[in-house]
């Protein structure tokens, strides 16, 4: 199992400080979710952070960054539902049903499985699914 975790939507004092003192801890990705930020305002968070840990996180906006910048890839959403044509990298999505978990998890390297809110009253749940490439793209299993 790997550890992930998921910036806030907003940005804070010290946040490189914080995100640097993550991934010193041991955290393996990092996705950088900003909805609505500037590319220049998520370029300088990631120009304020050490270079080794780049390829460590994921973005959520600004696709062209994981390029620029040698992100470890994208993440897909509702808001940014398409890969860039050609894009080769580390793809993941977030999913809200098992239908969807069903349709995407071959062509993604993980998903997300968030707002099941019939199945738990409280905040969101999330669940991963990793492929494993040695065993073939259908083959998997759930953490939760």
């Amino acid at each position: 199992m790997k550890l992930i975790t998921i910036t806030l939507p907003v940005f804070f004092e010290e946040e490189a400080e914080a995100i640097t003192s993550l991934f010193d801890a041991g955290l393996e990705i990092l996705h950088l979710r900003k909805p609505g930020a500037s590319y220049e305002d998520m370029e300088n968070l990631l120009n304020r952070l050490p270079t080794e840990y780049l390829e460590r996180i994921v973005t959520h906006e600004h696709f062209q960054l994981a390029s620029y910048r040698n992100l470890k890839g994208i993440h897909l959403n509702g808001r940014n539902p398409i890969a860039p044509a050609g894009f080769t990298g580390h793809i993941s999505r977030s999913c809200h049903s098992l239908e969807e978990v069903s349709k995407y998890k071959t062509t993604c390297d993980y998903v997300f499985l968030s707002h099941i809110r019939q199945y738990f009253q409280r905040g969101i749940f999330l669940c991963l699914y990793f492929r494993h490439p040695a065993k073939g793209a259908a083959s998997g299993h759930y953490r939760c």
